[in-house]
Order: C-alpha cells, then structure tokens, then sequence
C-alpha cells in the first residue's frame, strides 16, 4: 500500500513539475532575451506597432550631464594656515556649464532620434522644436491627398512597385504626421502611359503637368533615371505665393543608407519643395552636415529622416494653404 502511495506521489510530482520548470526556463529566457536585445525590441515597437509611450534608456549624455555639476571636494579646514585658499576660478566656471547643460544639451537630447543601434559615428541630435504659434500650428492637423504616377521602366523592374509605393507613401506620412502634423492619404496609384527614358527634367515635368490629379492635392512622379536638383524642385511655390505646389518628381538617390526605401527621402524632399522648403546646398551648413532631407549629403545611416529647423518652420507656416490648381481648370 505504502509502495503505491509513493508511486501515485512520483507521478504527481512529474505531472505538475515538468510543466513549471518548462514555464520557469521558457520566462527566464525571454526576460534575458528582451534585456539583451532592448533597443531593438523599443525601435520595433515604436516604427511598426505605433507604441510611443514606451520609457526610452538615457542616452551615455543624459549620464554625463548628471555627473557634470558634482561639487568639488570640501575646502581645506580653515585651522591649518599653511595652504591657500580656494581659488575663485573653479567657483565661477561650474555654476556658468550648470546653467547651460539643461537649455541647450536637455532640450536637444529632448529631440534625439532614436539610432538603432546606437552609434558613436552619428551626427549630434536635431535641434530643439520650433516655440509657440509653430508648434500650435503643428498641431493642427491637415489631410493631404497624393496621387502618384510610376514610371513604366521603374514598374517593370519592381514586380512590387503597388506595394511599394503604398510603403513609401504610408511611412512619408508617419515622418509628416510626427514633424508637421500632415496626414498623408494615397489617393491613387498608376503607371505613367509614356516612355520616360532619356527626358529631361523639364520635359519630364512637363509631362507630369498634364495629367490630372482626379481630386488630389499633388501627384509625384516616380521616375527611375536620377534627376539633378533643379529638376527635383520644379513646382516648388515663389516665398510669396499664396498657394503651395501641387507637382513634383521624385527619384531614388541610389544610397546604401536607403536601400530599404529607395523612394522615402526623395518623396520627403518633393513635398517639402511644394510646401516652400528649400534646398540646402551649402556643404559646411549645420544643416547639410546633419543630413537634412532638403539636401544632397548622403541619408546618415541608423537614424530616422530629419529636416532642418528652416526648412520645418518653412512648412509649417504653409501647411495650411491652398495647392494650385490644375492646369485645365486654369485655362
């Protein structure tokens, strides 16, 4: 009797205790999993499932600003006569780098992209964004819509080129929904009925021109020759112009950096150029070295698109405003 008792309590142990180590073992390696690879899993979270509340680790910076205003050590007691006292130098100088590091270090670490993973070869965060009625106009929220045309050379080498305008358009829009507060909607897809190959940027915009946009805001032209930079900012507004651009062509710059999507910096630029952004050219600018997306300087890798602060004021105060109309209902 004994001998069955022990067996039946052998048994039960077995049948309850298999299943608590496999959960035990299989929650320790996700705990570790999750622990060792926490930028990616965030950056995850943040690009594809739009959870932007998660807590993000302190960049190796915010850890130097909080040990930066340490004080110094105690002063020699004032009973010993042999050494000096204190110089006053190292008085002044700490609470003149105190005062700074949260204006002008905090408020740009504020704004820093999220680089996955991290790497110490980057360009230093963006600036701070823009103060007080910008920032209210940002919040307001403005629906564009886009037609896009495709060259046919470009649709024949991408068997995907559908989906792959839809990515592109789909992603402009959370970097223009984050930064302007423009939503942008696809509002049609087609091939470009004409062959494009040898055109030059005139004749391509052009021909862009006479297609109608069937109630969109602007149609972009994705071509598969590159274009050089007065070519890719034709249809952008005059400063003064009451409305904003409605056509603009758009190419892949060829950089490794983009290669996952060859078209997102090129649509990026065209609808700044649009909204009155302007091209930075000047290679020593703060601006071009950061790797504005109104510039030609190479996409800097592990990092998200970013304008410049110019250029981002330029497009909110336009956002607002009206597109030309087209060309038929012109005449």
């Amino acid at each position: 009797m004994a001998s069955k008792q022990t067996k039946a309590l052998w048994r039960l142990s077995w049948l309850l205790g298999l299943p608590l180590l496999a959960v035990t073992v299989l929650f320790s390696a996700g705990v570790r999993f999750g622990d060792a690879n926490r930028g990616p899993v965030l950056a995850f979270e943040r690009d594809y499932l739009a959870w932007t509340g998660l807590p993000i680790a302190p960049a190796p910076e915010t850890t130097a600003i909080a040990a930066a205003p340490m004080p110094p050590p105690p002063p020699a007691p004032a009973a010993v006569p042999t050494p000096p006292p204190p110089p006053p130098v190292p008085v002044a100088t700490l609470p003149s780098t105190d005062a700074a590091l949260p204006t002008a270090d905090a408020a740009a670490l504020a704004e820093a992209p999220i680089a996955l993973p991290p790497l110490p070869t980057l360009p230093p965060p963006p600036p701070a964004p823009a103060p007080g009625s910008l920032e209210q106009q940002r919040a307001v929220p403005v629906t564009l819509r886009v037609k896009v045309l495709v060259d046919e050379r470009l649709a024949g080498e991408r068997g995907d080129w559908l989906s792959h305008v839809q990515r592109t358009i789909a992603d402009a829009s959370r970097i223009y929904r984050a930064d302007f507060g423009i939503e942008l909607t696809l509002a049609g897809v087609v091939r470009w009925p004409r062959a494009l190959q040898g055109l030059g940027g005139n004749e391509l915009h052009a021909d862009l021109r006479s297609h109608g946009r069937e109630g969109a805001h602007v149609l972009l032209g994705f071509v598969a020759d590159r274009l050089d930079t007065p070519a890719l900012a034709q249809g952008a507004p005059l400063d003064e112009s009451a409305l904003n651009g409605a056509y603009a062509l758009v190419t892949d710059p060829g950089e490794a950096a983009t290669a996952d999507a060859p078209f997102l910096r090129g649509t990026l630029r065209a609808l700044g150029h649009l909204m009155g952004a302007k091209h930075v050219g000047d290679a020593h600018s703060e601006a071009y070295r950061l790797g504005s997306w109104m510039s030609d300087a190479p996409a800097p890798g592990g990092r998200p698109p970013w304008i410049d602060m110019d250029n981002r004021t330029r497009i909110l105060q336009r956002k607002s405003r009206p597109f030309e109309g087209e060309p038929e209902a012109d005449r």
